[in-house]
């Protein structure tokens, strides 16, 4: 069986004034596959998941869940597909 991508993150930007949080950050997900993000304080891990869940919009690039464009859907939206995090 192939490899089937469930998140893909296409070059998302986020900036807080004149700070880049992320810069054309871009990765994929492969469903069954355990994937860590690590990085050191101040590196943008928690603002990307913010932005990949919907907390934040971004403000480029694309986040495709399961097949589709999620960029513009807000976070209880994305939560409704199955994408959800925890505090």
């Amino acid at each position: 069986m192939a490899a089937r991508e469930i998140l893909e993150v296409h070059r998302v930007a986020k900036s807080f004034g004149g700070v880049h949080a992320l810069r054309h950050c871009s990765f994929s997900l492969t469903h069954g596959k355990i994937t860590a993000l690590i990085g050191p304080n101040g590196a943008g891990k928690t603002t990307l998941f913010n932005v990949v869940n919907g907390f934040l919009p971004a403000d480029e690039g694309r986040i495709v869940f399961e097949g589709r464009d999620i960029t513009a859907e807000p976070a209880w939206a994305r939560s409704r597909l199955g994408m959800s995090r925890t505090f």
